[in-house]
């Protein structure tokens, strides 16, 4: 028997929900995860600052390039998971620092996640789908949570990288055009 078009398209998204629903709690129930200020664990490994970080930034290039989270989506979905269920659960100890958060470019995977931009043509990935749901629910617990720190982060990493030893060093002159005066002259 012949599919309507739209019957189609709606019997695939049911499946889809569900299994979302049910890879988000198998998910929940098989990552142990604790989080503190300066990482989270998930599955007996300690994620720290620059691990996280090298994690986010190639899922960050992969949305990009190839609109798909890449080869460590799995991981990732567990670490949102995990930084999720401890927000959850508010226990303010095991809650991630803004430091970490900055420093990892949390705050910049979940924007690129949940950019319509980086999404892919459908049918969407389920995972995909599932990061973009976590990472929406962080973005407003974390803005919730952190308030001004979370809203400013761009702003603290961009006076961070101008104040670095690294550009004090540097120099600024703009382009020279014949007949110029040069400020220095004046």
């Amino acid at each position: 028997m012949p599919h309507s078009s739209s019957g189609y398209a709606q019997s695939a998204h049911a499946r889809r929900l569900t299994a979302f629903s049910e890879g988000q709690d198998a998910l929940h129930r098989e990552a142990k995860h604790t989080t503190y200020q300066d990482g989270i664990q998930v599955n007996d490994i300690f994620w720290t600052a620059p691990a996280l970080l090298k994690l986010t930034d190639s899922v960050r290039a992969s949305l990009v390039e190839h609109k798909c989270m890449g080869p460590r989506e799995g991981v990732l979905l567990a670490i949102l998971n995990a930084l999720l269920g401890m927000e959850a659960h508010g226990a303010a100890e095991l809650l991630i620092g803004i430091d970490a958060v900055r420093d990892a470019r949390l705050d910049k995977l979940i924007e690129d996640l949940v950019d319509p931009y980086n999404q892919p043509a459908p049918p969407i990935p389920v995972n995909l789908v599932a990061a973009r749901t976590a990472a929406s629910s962080l973005q407003r617990q974390w803005t919730r949570r952190f308030r001004e720190m979370y809203v400013s982060l761009d702003r603290v990493r961009h006076h961070k990288f101008l104040n670095s030893p690294h550009m004090r060093a540097l120099a600024f002159t703009g382009p020279t055009t014949p007949g110029a005066v040069e400020s220095s002259s004046l």
